[in-house]
């Protein structure tokens, strides 16, 4: 704000690191071909992640659901008025 930038503020990011184990464009990633990567995720999204994690270990508990090592992560375009956006969803391995 001290620059006139007025609408300036702090969000905190989340850091989710994962190997990239298939993609949409190239089908399944050999294992030695597999390379860390990080999804930098903003409140919405990390919020998203939050849910996600939360609902599969109740459904775990509750002996619904499997165990898995592996996410699908979606990167969705978003707008809200003139602002794109990108945010994340989180969903289980089918």
């Amino acid at each position: 704000k001290e620059l006139g930038y007025d609408k300036a503020g702090i969000s905190n990011y989340g850091d989710i690191w994962g190997m990239v184990t298939w993609t949409e464009k190239k089908g399944a990633i050999a294992p030695e071909d597999q390379t860390l990567h990080l999804v930098q995720a903003s409140q919405t999204s990390l919020g998203g992640f939050m849910a996600f994690c939360t609902t599969q270990g109740l459904l775990r508990s509750k002996g619904i659901g499997k165990d898995s090592t592996e996410i699908e992560v979606h990167a969705e375009a978003r707008s809200k008025g003139s602002n794109k956006y990108t945010n994340f969803s989180f969903h289980p391995v089918k």
